[in-house]
């Protein structure tokens, strides 16, 4: 189990801004068990430069989403109470990653 929130904390902390413009999530993975995926907004500048962030990182490469793992959306789901969905964050995972699909 890796844990996501390490990973999207240290997306957030290499981005210069406040807003909400990722979201670090799993798959399923036939090796591994689980695959991080990452899916970001425009606002988030990008898979290049968030990759740039986790390369001067300091999580270990087991933490750390492949390059075709980042998927740009229009926008984050969220809840009523403007949390982020979790649940829909997961789906929208799977069904834009093509290695999880069965």
């Amino acid at each position: 189990m890796v844990p996501h929130v390490a990973a999207e904390d240290a997306l957030l902390g290499g981005l210069d801004t406040e807003e909400r413009v990722l979201a670090v999530t799993a798959v399923p993975d036939e090796k591994r068990g689980e695959r991080l995926i990452v899916l970001h907004t425009a606002d988030s500048g990008g898979a290049e430069k968030l990759q740039q962030i986790l390369q001067v990182s300091d999580l270990p490469n087991l933490w750390r989403p492949s390059p075709k793992s980042f998927y740009e959306v229009a926008d984050l789901p969220v809840l009523a109470t403007g949390k982020l969905d979790l649940g829909a964050v997961r789906k929208l995972a799977a069904d834009l990653d093509t290695d999880s699909r069965p």
